[in-house]
C-alpha cells in the first residue's frame, strides 16, 4: 500500500469524512476524489475539516480565524479566508451561487450543507463489532476496498459510455452515407415493362419527327413524309384523328413541336425552295409565320421563345415567339433531329457524317460530344 507523502499509519485516533465522490483523510489532511488524490493543501483543507466536523452547523468567520491564525499572527484575514474557500469550492467543483457542500452566509460564516459519512458511522453501518486489534487493518481494509469499487463502477459508466457514443456516431456515419447516396445516386434507367398498340391505320409512321406527346395526346407524322398532315391519338390508344396545320394544298409539314402546356403547335413548312416556322393554336387557332429561312423548330422550356436551324448557314438560333431578338446559339458541322433535354437546360442533336450525338447548353456554352458511335473517329469541337 502506497501513502501519500507526509501520511504514515496512524497511531491514535484517526477520523475520515466521506461525501459525494469526496474523501477526507483529517491523520494526512488529504482530500480525495474517487480515490485519487487532489493537489490541494493548509489552509483549504483545514477549512474544509472544520466544516465537516459540525455538518449542517454554521461555523463563524471569526472561529476560522481562531483556529487556523494565530492571535499574534498579522495577516488580512478577509482576503486570505476568501481566496482560501474559493481554492475549496474549485477542487469540489462547487459553486458558491448554486452551492452542493458549502453554502456562504453573508458577512456570518459557512456551513457544510452535504451529506456526511465519517469513518465512524460506517463502522458501525458494518453490521459487526471491530475487535481492537483488527482496528486499524479493518478501516485500511475498508478504504482501499471502497477505492476499488468506486474505481470499478466509475471504469464501467466510462465503458458503457464510450459503447453508446460510438454505437451513436456509427449509426450518424450510416444515415449520412445513405443520405449521400440516395440523393447522388443516378436516376433508374428506363426499361420496358410492356407494349401495347396505340393505332390500328395500317399506315406506317415517320420517325425522322419524333412523335411527341403532351399529357392527352401523342402527335406523329404517318404514311407520306412530305404531307401536310399530322396525326393525333389519345395516349390510351384509340382512333386517330388528323390535323392539317395549314390548309393550302401542297405544303409539307416536316417537322413539329408541341408546347409543355398542349396549347400550340409549332412547326416547319416547306413550301418550293423555302422553309419557315409557324405557330397555331391549337385546336382551331390561325397559323401564322414567325421566321422564314428557319428549320427544324423547338419550343423554348419556358414557351416564351423558340430555338431553330437557319437554313442558309446550319446554325442554331433562338428567337422570341413573334419572331424578333434573333440571337445565335451555336455553330455546328451539320445537323439531325434536334431535341431540347427534359430539364430544359441542353439541346441534343445528330451530326453528320456519323452517327454523333452533341450536346450544348440551351445558352450555347460548352458543347460537346454526347455519344460517338463511330469507330476510330477522333473528338471534335463546335465553334460557340
Amino acid at each position: 500500500m502506497h501513502l501519500p507523502r507526509g501520511c504514515h499509519l496512524p497511531v491514535g485516533e484517526k477520523q475520515t469524512f466521506r461525501f459525494g465522490p469526496f474523501e477526507l483523510d483529517t491523520e494526512c489532511g488529504q482530500l480525495r476524489k474517487n480515490g485519487i488524490g487532489l493537489k490541494l493543501q493548509g489552509q483549504p483543507v483545514q477549512i474544509l475539516e472544520i466544516l465537516l466536523e459540525k455538518p449542517g452547523q454554521l461555523v463563524t468567520r471569526d472561529e476560522l480565524r481562531q483556529r487556523l491564525w494565530a492571535s499574534d499572527t498579522f495577516v488580512d484575514f478577509d482576503h486570505s479566508l476568501n481566496t482560501a474557500v474559493k481554492k475549496l469550492r474549485e477542487a469540489l467543483g462547487d459553486d458558491a451561487e448554486k452551492p452542493i457542500y458549502i453554502e456562504t452566509l453573508p458577512k456570518r460564516g459557512y456551513r457544510f450543507i452535504g451529506e456526511v459519512a465519517s469513518g465512524d458511522s460506517l463502522a458501525k453501518h458494518s453490521g459487526a463489532e471491530l475487535p481492537p486489534g483488527e482496528d486499524v487493518v479493518s478501516r485500511i481494509t475498508a478504504t482501499l476496498v471502497g477505492t476499488v469499487l468506486r474505481t470499478a463502477s466509475e471504469s464501467r459508466r466510462r465503458v458503457r459510455r464510450s459503447i453508446w457514443l460510438a454505437m451513436l456516431a456509427a449509426l450518424v456515419l450510416i444515415a449520412a452515407a445513405t443520405a449521400t447516396w440516395w440523393l447522388t445516386k443516378p436516376p433508374p434507367l428506363p426499361r420496358i415493362v410492356g407494349s401495347h398498340s396505340l393505332t390500328k391505320t395500317g399506315h406506317l409512321k415517320w420517325v425522322w419527327a419524333r412523335p411527341i406527346a403532351d399529357d392527352k395526346s401523342i402527335y406523329f407524322k404517318e404514311g407520306e413524309a412530305s404531307s401536310g398532315v399530322i396525326s393525333r391519338v389519345s395516349v390510351l390508344g384509340g382512333e386517330t384523328t388528323n390535323i392539317r396545320p395549314l390548309e393550302r394544298a401542297g405544303l409539307s409539314v416536316w417537322w413539329f413541336d408541341i408546347s409543355r402546356d398542349g396549347s400550340q403547335l409549332l412547326f416547319q413548312v416547306d413550301e418550293g425552295n423555302e422553309a419557315g416556322a409557324w405557330i397555331k393554336t391549337l385546336p382551331d387557332g390561325v397559323p401564322r409565320l414567325v421566321l422564314k429561312n428557319a428549320v427544324l423548330p423547338l419550343w423554348t422550356a419556358d414557351g416564351r421563345g423558340i430555338f431553330f436551324v437557319d437554313s442558309s448557314d446550319r446554325d442554331l438560333y433562338r428567337a422570341n415567339v413573334d419572331g424578333t431578338n434573333v440571337q445565335k446559339v451555336v455553330s455546328f458541322p451539320d445537323y439531325r433531329t434536334p431535341y431540347l433535354s427534359p430539364d430544359g437546360l441542353h439541346i441534343r442533336f445528330g451530326v453528320w457524317p456519323g452517327p454523333t450525338m452533341w450536346e450544348v447548353a440551351t445558352d450555347g456554352s460548352h458543347p460537346h460530344v454526347l455519344l460517338d458511335g463511330r469507330k476510330n473517329v477522333r473528338g471534335g469541337s463546335l465553334e460557340s
